[in-house]
């Protein structure tokens, strides 16, 4: 490499900042491989960054949906404990807290009564609650795994 001046050789005093020959050039091929490793990245964040935030999201309304689920079957055994009587059945308790409550982007559908099954022996309560939750973007790339059953178990003793 050879080092040149801002001034010609010529010129008496300062002679400037260096040069170095080829500087640009090797700058401007840079410049440009830059450009290309920045559009392979956004490339490659795209196909790895995107699913990943999408089952990120997708796990999460699931997890969301089966605590919403949870708290339904606590509402509908504490209605089922209630002495003397309970101001509604455990089945529209559970109802009125799941349904209200859920995330519903992809019309999985609202709980139902033959999704809520309560037994009782003796001042014990059982309150089980089975619903079939369906995924938001899952259902179009595997079809086999796109449903999986939320299911939510309360036991309570009532006491006199």
């Amino acid at each position: 490499m050879t080092i040149k001046s801002h001034r010609s050789e010529r010129s008496s005093g300062f002679v400037g900042r260096p040069r170095i020959a080829g500087l640009r050039s090797i700058a401007r091929r840079w410049d440009q491989a830059g450009a290309a490793d920045m559009v392979q990245l956004a490339i490659l964040a795209l196909f790895i960054a995107l699913p990943l935030m999408v089952g990120i999201v997708e796990i999460s309304v699931g997890f969301f949906n089966q605590a919403i689920l949870t708290n339904a079957s606590r509402a509908a055994a504490r209605e089922a404990i209630r002495v003397p009587e309970p101001r509604v059945t455990p089945v529209n308790a559970a109802l009125a807290a799941f349904n209200g409550g859920r995330i519903n982007w992809n019309g999985s559908g609202d709980l139902t009564a033959g999704m809520v099954q309560v037994t009782s022996s003796g001042s014990q309560v059982t309150v089980t609650l089975t619903y079939p939750h369906r995924f938001l973007l899952l259902p179009s790339f595997a079809d086999g795994i796109a449903n999986i059953n939320l299911v939510a178990r309360t036991d309570m003793r009532m006491r006199r």
